[in-house]
């Protein structure tokens, strides 16, 4: 699989540029966001966030193997420890002939969700899986470090499981 270009994570939050105590990341612009996570409880699975504002049908054509979702979406992590989805940018190539303007919106994000957080685009690079409960930010302790891919889908599994363990009792 080609590697794919992250979305955009623009943080106000200035307590978060410091991650030493966590990592031998140095700071939060060491990491790049590449996708949200809820848990679904129809499949039992952790599944991509449901965003009320979709991107624009029309305006993904595939054009590089780059960036499959044929979008970069940004959002910002506000002094509030939430999340607000931007915009989807369409024009990702520096000679995209198409042309297709951004959409833009200020979409707050709900409920319990992760944002999946790895510091290039290698499956095998470190990150981090950040929870948000009820919209705002877990403290960085309740944050989970994973060191490559396979870790990373051991943690989605656990997470997976002890959500459902908690839905039956």
């Amino acid at each position: 699989m080609t590697a794919q270009i992250p979305d955009e994570l623009q943080n106000e939050l200035p307590d978060l540029t410091d991650l030493t105590d966590l990592t031998d990341l140095t700071d939060l612009t060491d990491l790049r966001l590449y996708d949200i996570l809820v848990f679904d409880e129809n499949s039992q699975k952790l599944v991509p966030y449901p965003y009320i504002n979709q991107p624009t049908p029309r305006k993904l054509v595939m054009r590089a193997t780059c960036l499959w979702r044929q979008y970069i979406a940004t959002f910002k992590l506000t002094d509030a420890k939430e999340i607000v989805l931007i915009k989807y940018d369409y024009s990702f190539l520096a000679n995209d002939a198409l042309g297709f303007e951004p959409d833009y919106y200020n979409e707050k994000l709900c409920g319990n969700y992760w944002l999946v957080m790895r510091k290039n685009q290698s499956l095998n690079s470190k990150g981090f899986l950040i929870p948000f409960i009820d919209g705002k930010m877990r403290n960085r302790g309740d944050w989970i470090s994973t060191q490559n891919a396979h870790e990373y889908l051991m943690v989605i599994k656990l997470i997976t499981n002890l959500h459902t363990m908690l839905l039956n009792h």
